[in-house]
């Protein structure tokens, strides 16, 4: 080897700094950010037992309860039952970044219905059939409901903890499926 081909430690350093440069420069760029869904925090509060009534549905007004519990793929679901022919299910989920809200339900009379909302406004998920609105003011959940452009039902519930929540839980989990 002669003197002009070997590397003196000052000439490796200088390789080193040379290519760390030229590395930074041809580095693939920042991937894009993801928007976060606005949706996220409001989704994320309603994990939990919720208890109160539904106003202004076709068959009346009744006492009702839901716990929102979180599966393992972290959608956040909710079921309510009297039987095969009466009940309420409810799973947001997520899909491309966005939550999404899956409703289904059966009716005497009227059978199954199954409805994936898409959002629509800050707090609602929409369908051609379907509107709902959510808010939470002081503590409380307004749930609002809109089929075909004519007000549905409006679930107004409050978050319960404690004793309180486990019976409810219990409750729940005897429901006919």
């Amino acid at each position: 080897m002669t003197s002009s081909t070997r590397f003196t430690p000052l000439a490796a350093s200088a390789v080193a700094i040379a290519a760390s440069l030229l590395a930074g420069c041809h580095a693939a760029p920042p991937a894009a950010a993801v928007r976060p869904d606005p949706r996220a925090a409001l989704v994320a509060s309603l994990a939990g037992v919720w208890k109160g009534r539904a106003e202004g549905t076709p068959f009346g007004d009744f006492p009702m309860a839901l716990d929102f519990a979180r599966r393992p793929d972290g959608a956040l679901h909710a079921r309510l039952a009297s039987g095969p022919d009466f009940f309420l299910d409810f799973t947001f989920h997520r899909r491309d970044g966005a939550w999404l809200l899956t409703e289904q339900g059966a009716l005497p009379k009227v059978g199954v219905q199954q409805h994936t909302l898409a959002p629509s406004r800050a707090s609602a998920w929409s369908d051609a059939e379907l509107d709902v609105e959510l808010a939470t003011v002081g503590g409380a959940l307004i749930w609002t409901t809109v089929v075909r452009g004519k007000p549905h039902s409006v679930f107004r519930l409050h978050k319960v903890e404690g004793a309180e929540a486990a019976q409810i839980r219990a409750a729940l989990a005897r429901q006919p499926q």
